[in-house]
């Protein structure tokens, strides 16, 4: 079963995201802070991360975080301003493999995740 983490300030997002991944098999951590995701990330290994790139507390923090410990984790960047992944500098854009806007489109999420892990198995 592969391990999500999944950290967004939105709790209905929070909570409605770890429904559906639970459904699906995933075995899924939530986080409504950078602050408590980053022990959590140091504690711990995930194969995939689902961040918020628009939290408060800089949600790339935990994508550097996650990156640094879980190198071959999938991350997956959720965001709900229009154009701030393309505002994105090259070096931190090559840490994401994959952006997605909110709302966010779940069946392309479960895909994404599906595809994103396999890739890393084989």
């Amino acid at each position: 079963m592969a391990a999500v983490l999944i950290v967004d300030d939105e709790p209905n997002l929070l909570s409605t995201l770890a429904i559906i991944l639970e459904h699906h098999g995933y075995e899924v951590a939530t986080c409504s802070e950078v602050t408590s995701a980053l022990p959590l990330i140091a504690a711990r290994r995930f194969d995939a991360l689902l961040a918020d790139l628009g939290m408060p507390q800089n949600g790339f923090t935990v994508v550097e975080a996650m990156r640094r410990r879980c190198p071959q984790s999938l991350i997956i960047l959720i965001t709900g301003r229009v154009g701030a992944l393309e505002e994105l500098p090259p070096e931190r854009r090559k840490l994401v493999d994959e952006a997605m806007y909110k709302p966010t489109d779940i069946p392309h999420l479960l895909q994404t995740l599906a595809r994103g892990l396999a890739g890393r198995r084989s």
